[in-house]
Formats: C-alpha cells, sequence, structure tokens
C-alpha cells in the first residue's frame, strides 16, 4: 500500500472519528426535541379537552381523530371510581401510542383526563431524520475520501518526481539531479539532500574511473614490454624446465594484460566514452581471432575448441570488429574456465531468419546462480576460481551498443552463450 493511501486511509479515519461521535449527540438531541414537542403537543390537547368537560349536566367533547380518550372521576373520601368515557379500545397498543394524563378538582373528588394517539408521525420524523443523517455522513465520507486521495496526491507529487529523476539514475558519467521544488518545505529539504549524495557518488564514481584508465594505461606499456621479451626468451629456450616456466609466465603476462583491457573498457563504458565503428565485415574473421587469442588458456585447461560453421558462405554484417572480437574473446575464455577440465568447447556459427549467431556451448558440474546475475558487474559463478566477473557485463554492453543481442541459457549440465548479429537490409 503507497503513501498516497494510507494518508487517505488515515485522514479517513480521523474524520470517522470525529463526525461518527458528533452525528450521533445531534441526532440524540434531535429525536430529544421531537419526542418533547410531541408530548407538548398532546398536552395542549388533553387541556383542550378537560376545560370543555361538564359534570352536571355531563358534557364530554369528542377527541379529534387519531385520538383516544377516557374520562374518569374518582371520589377521594371513600376511593370510588366512576368511568365517564372511553374511546373504543382506549389504550390496547401501548407500543404505538403516545400518553398523557391531565388531572382537575371537581367537586369532592378528582377528574381525571387520559388523552393518547399513535406514535407512527413521530415515529416516520425520527426514521427521516435517521435517513438523512445516514444518507449525509455517507456522502460526507466519499466525498471527503476522494479530496484527501486528490490533496495527498498533490502533496506527494514532489515525491513522485524524485522518485522518477532516481528510477532513471545510472552509473554514467554525470547523475541527472532531483528537480528542487520552490516551496521552502520538507519536499526541498529532500531534494537538496539527494542532490548533495548524488554528487558525492558522482564525483566518487568519477575517483574511481579515473584511477581505472589511469592505471591501465600507466600498465600497458610495461605488459607489452614483458610480453615481448618473455615471448622472445620462449622462443630461444632450449631447457624444458625452463620453457615451463616462461610459458607459465607468458600465459600470466598476458592474463594479466586482459584485466588491464578489462578495466580500460569499464572505465569508457562507465564515462561513455567508448567509440563505436561499425562496418559490413566478416564475422568468422573475427571469431578466429578471439579464438587465437585463447589458445594457451584451452591447452593450459587442456580444453578442445571445436569451432564448426554451419553455413559455407557467411554473409557480412555490421559490427565494430575490436569490440566484437573482445564479446567473443571473453565468451569463449568464461566457457573454457567455466568447463569441466578435458572437456570440449562447442562453438557453431551460422545464419537463422534475419540474423547471424555464434553460439559457444561448454559442460559444466556445478550449479550457475541466476542467469540475470552473471550480467551484472563483478559477479561470477562459484565454480570460477578466478577472474573479475566482469566478462559477461563487458559482453552485454559492447553488444547493446552495437545492436546486438546477448543470450544466456543454462540447459541441463551446460552452459551457452549466444550472440545474434542481424544482417543488413541489402544482404
Amino acid at each position: 500500500m503507497g503513501i498516497r493511501w494510507k494518508i487517505t486511509l488515515i485522514f479517513l479515519a480521523v474524520f470517522l472519528v470525529t463526525l461518527l461521535p458528533v452525528n450521533f449527540f445531534l441526532f440524540n438531541r434531535v429525536d430529544k426535541s421531537l419526542r418533547q414537542a410531541d408530548q407538548v403537543e398532546l398536552l395542549a390537547e388533553a387541556q383542550k379537552i378537560a376545560e370543555q368537560v361538564r359534570l352536571e349536566p355531563f358534557l364530554m367533547p369528542l377527541p379529534p381523530v387519531g385520538y383516544q380518550a377516557s374520562l374518569y372521576w374518582q371520589d377521594e373520601a371513600t376511593g370510588f371510581v366512576e368511568l365517564l368515557f372511553e374511546s373504543p379500545d382506549f389504550l390496547r397498543d401501548q407500543d404505538t401510542l403516545a400518553y398523557t394524563l391531565l388531572q382537575r378538582a371537581e367537586g369532592a373528588g378528582v377528574l381525571t383526563l387520559e388523552l393518547a394517539r399513535s406514535n407512527a408521525r413521530l415515529q416516520d420524523e425520527l426514521r427521516t431524520v435517521t435517513s438523512y443523517l445516514v444518507g449525509a455522513n455517507a456522502l460526507a465520507i466519499v466525498l471527503a475520501a476522494v479530496l484527501i486521495y486528490v490533496v495527498a496526491g498533490i502533496a506527494l507529487r514532489p515525491i513522485k518526481q524524485i522518485i522518477t529523476v532516481a528510477e532513471k539514475i545510472e552509473a554514467t558519467r554525470s547523475f541527472d539531479k532531483v528537480p528542487v521544488p520552490h516551496a521552502r518545505d520538507e519536499y526541498a529539504t529532500l531534494a537538496r539532500t539527494i542532490n548533495a549524495m548524488l554528487g558525492r557518488l558522482e564525483q566518487t564514481l568519477r575517483t574511481q574511473t579515473n584511477f581505472f584508465a589511469s592505471a591501465a594505461h600507466e600498465l600497458k606499456t610495461p605488459l607489452a614490454v614483458m610480453n615481448a621479451e618473455l615471448s622472445v626468451a620462449l622462443a630461444e629456450a632450449r631447457e624444458p624446465r625452463l620453457q615451463e616456466l616462461l610459458s607459465n609466465q607468458l600465459a600470466e603476462v598476458e592474463k594479466l594484460n586482459q584485466t588491464i583491457q578489462d578495466f580500460l573498457l569499464v572505465s569508457q563504458l562507465k564515462t561513455e566514452t567508448l567509440v563505436v565503428r561499425t562496418h559490413s565485415q566478416s564475422l568468422p574473421e573475427a571469431l578466429y581471432g578471439a579464438v587465437r587469442r585463447l589458445k594457451y588458456l584451452a591447452a593450459e585447461r587442456q580444453t578442445k575448441l571445436k569451432v564448426t560453421l554451419l553455413e559455407e558462405d557467411v554473409p557480412h554484417v555490421s559490427f565494430d570488429f575490436d569490440k566484437t572480437e573482445t564479446v567473443l574473446a571473453n565468451l569463449i575464455e568464461n566457457a573454457i574456465r567455466y568447463s569441466t577440465p578435458a572437456s570440449e568447447v562447442v562453438i557453431e556459427l551460422g545464419r537463422q531468419a534475419s540474423t547471424v549467431y555464434v553460439s559457444i556451448t561448454n559442460q559444466i558440474n556445478a550449479p550457475l546462480p541466476p542467469l540475470h546475475e552473471l550480467r551484472q558487474e563483478f559477479m561470477k559463478s562459484k565454480a570460477l576460481s578466478s577472474g573479475l566477473g566482469m566478462g559477461l557485463w563487458i559482453c552485454d554492453r559492447l553488444s547493446a551498443l552495437q545492436g546486438h543481442t546477448l543470450e544466456l541459457a543454462d540447459p541441463p549440465g551446460q552452459f551457452k552463450a549466444t550472440l545474434s548479429l542481424p544482417l543488413g537490409d541489402n544482404t
């Protein structure tokens, strides 16, 4: 339940707690006033009749229509009671009659007049008042609920604007700021506080990204020199032990160089400074380039890379060669690292409908986290003992920048990544 509904229910509850007792008090006062007025009217009619009563000769006016009367005289000395007049069925239905009694001294005794009438009119008036009050209260409650809901929505509009902006904020080169209301209230304070926090986050992200970029650039040259020297030394080495040592060092240097490249890509993707240059070219060439880059890792893990072209003549598609080769290399590297030792990684390149695709399938012996989590930064499977966990995130971002689609699947005992590139209109 949202804050708007909570505010509406709270104000409505306060409204009901206040309104219902007041209306109950007013109804009791109206009920009492109507009953008193009815009794006064009945008593006035009784006095009017009593003034016209005579004993000698006996004279008793008939009560008006709807009234019933009883007249009797009681001797005060002996207590003898003589009934002088009584309407038919007098006081036979006590529940529906309003009743009054009027006495006066007459000779040696007391003359008593009892007058009654139906209280149906009084009950009708009370029911009418009740229906009016219930209807008025129901209408007031509905109108109050609608007004409170509308006013709460207007009052919470700055919060909705803050939420809308906050949902669009991403870790890019700059953060969109939350609009600050002109009113000097808590909303404005909240917006300024959030903007200040976003500014600090933006500065932290910029510092982190600059560090990645600077470190990567500083390490590129020494790593390139080390790679060249180790390659030359490995080619000239004759002792098996030295060859093994240099080969291991060269593999570690290449792994470190790949990590530096990932750092550069991360910083460029974060700051949205990565330039993508796409043109129509051969996808198999990019695939073979990625495979060549990972031949040492495949040999180290005794993994066989099986590349299959499902079509002899694969049409050219539009892509950035370096970025797509990086995507394919990262996907193949993940497949090698995730796969069981001494297994086979199947790489297929083919055409389906209006796309050219590359699928990479490997065997796994450990459960994977949810596939959507693998696309997140610094996320990797527990089966992966090394790496930064940035490979699939980089692949996903580079693919999206080029208009390509990266799909992940985990059939039983396998992990499959499929990169799809759309064909051009003239293909």
